[in-house]
């Protein structure tokens, strides 16, 4: 009889028994697998070198057991599997260079016509480059000619691709790639299939604090404050308990609920040999550990490096960790998900991994602390552990103040902290961090207001008017094709009524033309799982041209359970998250900053993206819709907040869930220190009232 040896058989001798029906046979044979190449791509590069990729069988997966050269020049082993490497060459001259392989000592015979040439046209030229990052959600931007997707870092970690075309690409690196990172580092860019790029330039990253939430509080204190940043250093202290699981299939002491599988063990992924993988772990398993005789300590450290398997469409929500009970999550808008697995290795299939690593500090004080993690999210997950380490923190550098006064710190990573607000005066209050006794600068906005009357908003984010009754916000809509419109007091909501799903056939836009004027900062809504529609802001000054979402400059998609960002009708970045699939439970918003004339994107509070494009007033909303019975809901209107005069009264709006929905039964009943709060609209997610000031 005939076999067939897999391609993941690595090089070497073998004993060779058959088996039958009767079991197996008493003789043996001898064989000998050897490592082959069959193809090298890509056959053209540019010379100032790239990427190549020697696919094949009989490797052994390791990086160091291969030695690859391209014309004479050094190709160093970027990884490898067991079919496959890939290399990195610096140079290339002339044409058909000889690619040499060894393997194990032992060199690996050449494939028929595979050399690589040399050519300057293929060279991906950088002609300008945007990269100050003072945020973790900056990108960094290229211009230029011959660019497309490929592979970028910035000193040594790598920038993951987020857009890429022939002329422009961008690239955003997870928070764990620079946390505490300072001063300028270079960029270097690989496209595939052509080479390196020329002319790429450094990243600078500043370090400091970006804006704060809520800007709005109480002036009683006990609320928790975010100063949003980058490059905060996370101090690790004294390790207590430290973990690797580079080796071996001990659990090192963590307990495993539910009880991990019979074939729990290690597997190797191109991150690094992990705990459990596919199969083995998922999220129904939580670990958790005691660590006991820790030291006099005022923080407890913790980071704890797993790997999810099976993306990169991040259908679970994070990574939770506890600490003494307390919940901590680390969400994909900290991190990402295009690492591959090694595609021979029980890990699983080369699916995509999303490798969380962002080390946070908590105060804590006691001798003993019980962690658990684990995923957080939908079935057929699966969870890889790297490495835990809990370490004993004396003291942490750094302190908050709300107008001068502490304000005790609760939590920190490389780009939050989070302060418990003291009781101050009622008064717009300055928001500083200091590090080391020296303040670092805020580049937008820190304040909080605590003064009577300030706006009572829940949403997460920067803190303008909604629309309340008074406002412009009855919104009139034109313009409308196959759409229904309905109001909630004074909110809006669209639903397409036609039986089809094309973008050509379901749309709307305001009567209304917002100019600068009218204070219009933003446009808040609703984003509900499972439909497909585009929504945003459009310039008045034209007419609308296309039946399609390309009609709208500024645009949130929501692409069933994707959240997107599209401008002119081009695709700009994903928000690295999911929409909720419990209703329309995610508020997004698009704001408009007054002074510059900039717009980004939110999601539930947090900003995921700040376009290069400047709105052009006039404005008008803008929808298209393509599923069939599709909502957009909940739509307000945003305006610049002003502060209340003596005299005036004040709109209060009151979010929450499962409201009394009927103004005619007159059944929800506001108070404000006993003074009544005459109700103007009840819906079940607002409440607005008026209050009198006498």
């Amino acid at each position: 009889g005939t076999c067939t040896v897999s391609k993941t058989v690595p090089a070497g001798s073998y004993f060779l028994r058959k088996r039958t029906y009767y079991g197996f046979s008493q003789a043996s044979y001898s064989i000998t697998v050897r490592a082959a190449v069959e193809s090298i791509t890509p056959a053209v590069i540019a010379p100032t070198g790239g990427i190549i990729t020697i696919a094949g069988s009989g490797f052994s997966g390791v990086n160091s057991d291969s030695t690859v050269t391209v014309g004479g020049q050094a190709c160093a082993v970027l990884d490898s599997g067991h079919t496959y490497i890939r290399c990195t060459v610096t140079s290339v001259t002339g044409a058909s260079n000889a690619v040499s392989i060894t393997h194990k000592g032992t060199a690996v015979a050449a494939c028929t016509g595979c050399t690589i040439s040399a050519a300057a046209t293929s060279t991906p030229q950088v002609s300008a480059t945007y990269a100050t990052i003072n945020d973790a959600r900056d990108h960094i931007r290229m211009d230029g000619t011959n660019l497309g997707w490929g592979y970028i870092t910035v000193g040594g970690d790598e920038c993951y691709i987020t857009s890429a075309s022939s002329t422009r690409v961008y690239c955003r690196m997870p928070e764990e790639g620079f946390s505490g990172r300072t001063g300028t580092h270079a960029i270097v860019y690989q496209v595939n299939g052509q080479g390196f790029a020329n002319n790429t330039g450094d990243a600078t990253f500043n370090r400091g604090v970006k804006n704060v939430w809520p800007t709005v509080g109480a002036a009683a204190g006990g609320a928790a404050l975010t100063i949003f940043g980058q490059g905060f250093a996370v101090p690790q202290g004294t390790a207590v308990e430290s973990s690797s699981f580079a080796s071996g299939s001990t659990t090192r002491g963590w307990d495993i609920m539910p009880a991990a599988p019979a074939e729990f063990s290690t597997c190797d992924s191109r991150t690094g040999r992990m705990l459990g993988g596919y199969g083995k772990l998922d999220f129904r398993h939580r670990l958790s550990k005691t660590v006991t005789s820790i030291p006099a300590h005022t923080h407890l450290s913790v980071r704890i490096t797993v790997s999810h398997i099976d993306g990169p469409w991040m259908w679970h929500e994070g990574l939770a960790i506890w600490v003494d009970g307390v919940r901590y999550t680390q969400t994909l808008d900290r991190t990402f998900c295009h690492r591959k697995i090694n595609d021979e290795s029980s890990c699983g299939n080369q699916y995509d991994e999303c490798v969380y690593d962002l080390p946070f500090v908590v105060p804590h004080t006691a001798a003993t602390a019980v962690i658990k993690f684990g995923l957080e999210g939908f079935a057929g997950r699966a969870l890889g552990v790297h490495s835990t380490r809990i370490g004993a923190v004396s003291s942490i550098d750094y302190a908050a103040q709300v107008g001068g006064t502490a304000c005790p710190i609760a939590y920190m990573d490389s780009g939050r902290v989070v302060c418990t607000t003291p009781v101050v005066t009622n008064a717009v209050h300055t928001v500083t961090l200091e590090r080391s006794g020296s303040a670092l600068g805020c580049s937008e906005a820190c304040s909080f207001n605590t003064t009577a009357g300030a706006p009572v908003t829940t949403v997460i984010g920067p803190s303008p008017r909604r629309a309340v009754m008074g406002d412009q916000t009855n919104i009139d809509w034109t313009y409308t094709k196959n759409v229904e419109v309905t109001r909630q007091g004074t909110a809006s909501t669209l639903r397409k009524t036609l039986w089809s799903n094309s973008w050509n056939n379901g749309h709307a836009m305001s009567s209304q033309i917002f100019t600068k004027a009218s204070g219009l900062v933003g446009v808040e809504f609703k984003a509900e799982f499972g439909t497909h529609w585009m929504f945003g802001f459009r310039t008045a000054s034209r007419l609308p041209s296309r039946d399609s979402y390309e009609d709208i400059d500024f645009a949130f998609y929501n692409d069933d359970s994707e959240a997107v960002i599209y401008e002119a009708g081009a695709y700009r970045d994903h928000m690295d998250t999911r929409i909720s699939s419990r209703g329309p439970a995610n508020t997004v918003r698009i704001a408009i900053d007054p002074a510059t004339d900039r717009v980004s994107y939110y999601l539930d509070g947090r900003r995921y993206w700040a376009s290069e494009r400047r709105a052009v007033w006039p404005l008008v909303l803008r929808a298209a819709i393509h599923t069939r019975n599709s909502t957009i809901a909940d739509i307000r209107p945003l305006f610049a907040a002003t502060a209340p005069t003596a005299a005036a009264d004040v709109a209060l709006v009151l979010s929450g869930d499962n409201f009394y929905n009927t103004l005619w039964e007159k059944r929800t009943v506001v108070t404000v220190g006993g003074v009544a709060c005459p109700v103007t609209s009840a819906q079940k997610g607002h409440v607005t009232c008026v209050l009198p000031i006498a």
